[in-house]
């Protein structure tokens, strides 16, 4: 495994993305710094975060033999990894928000955002970029966010936790081009945030409704259930607000 540590930089998925442009990367490949000025979430939002006292990193996965139809088991492997390297912090109440979010308990401790790196039809690459609230304890601005230390009551190893996350992300990712979509799902499910409770949703038109997460398919999207009516949403059509 090769550990990049930086001070600062704008963002570590496009620092890792252009070092895989210009040299040949090792599987596993880690870049890691103290301040992300630049961090991006899903749904094109900024991952904010105090200098210093978070993780944020990205780790490069490289494909070898999965179809490009497989980014959601990736995805979900990414998720659930996460969420097994940090319990050894935390032992009860985390959680996966649809898609990719992370949870301790109601409140937002970490998220993911994965870019999969593509030539022509050939999956070659994904940069998996990883944020999680660690020691910043002041969240005035972002009342749905927590931090592994607020949780504790203790300041956390970031190079500690860091190895942890890599050590359970590198086992599930080793073994997910042999493994099918159901297992995964299955594990995924167990872990999602209000599974089979109902929940407040809003369309992009603003549009609210109730109701059940019953299931996701193959390609990421929620199927959601209203009055015994399964139906599908992507990302981009529709969100979760409790």
């Amino acid at each position: 495994m090769t550990l990049i540590k930086l001070d600062s930089i704008a963002s570590t998925n496009d620092y890792l993305k252009e070092l895989c442009k210009t040299q040949s990367c090792d599987d596993f490949t880690v870049v890691v710094t103290q301040t992300q000025t630049k961090g991006r979430g899903q749904r094109d939002s900024i991952w904010e975060s105090e200098p210093s006292k978070n993780l944020t990193f990205s780790i490069l996965k490289n494909i070898e033999r999965m179809p490009l139809s497989d980014q959601f088991k990736l995805n979900m492997a990414v998720c659930l990894g996460i969420v097994e390297g940090l319990s050894f912090w935390k032992s009860s109440g985390l959680s996966v928000k649809w898609p990719n979010d992370i949870m301790s308990d109601d409140k937002k401790l970490g998220g993911v955002l994965v870019e999969n790196i593509v030539t022509g039809q050939v999956w070659k690459n994904s940069v998996i970029g990883i944020g999680i609230n660690v020691n910043q304890t002041d969240f005035d601005h972002l009342p749905q966010a927590t931090s592994l230390a607020l949780g504790s009551g203790k300041i956390i190893s970031k190079d500690q936790l860091l190895e942890q996350l890599r050590l359970a992300l590198e086992q599930r990712l080793d073994a997910i081009e042999d493994q099918p979509f159901g297992p995964i799902k299955s594990d995924y499910l167990k872990m999602l945030y209000r599974f089979g409770v109902s929940s407040k949703f809003q369309t992009p038109e603003g549009q609210l409704f109730n109701a059940l997460i019953t299931d996701v398919n193959e390609i990421g999207q929620l199927e959601l259930t209203q009055d015994s009516q399964p139906r599908y949403y992507d990302l981009k059509s529709v969100k979760m607000i409790y």
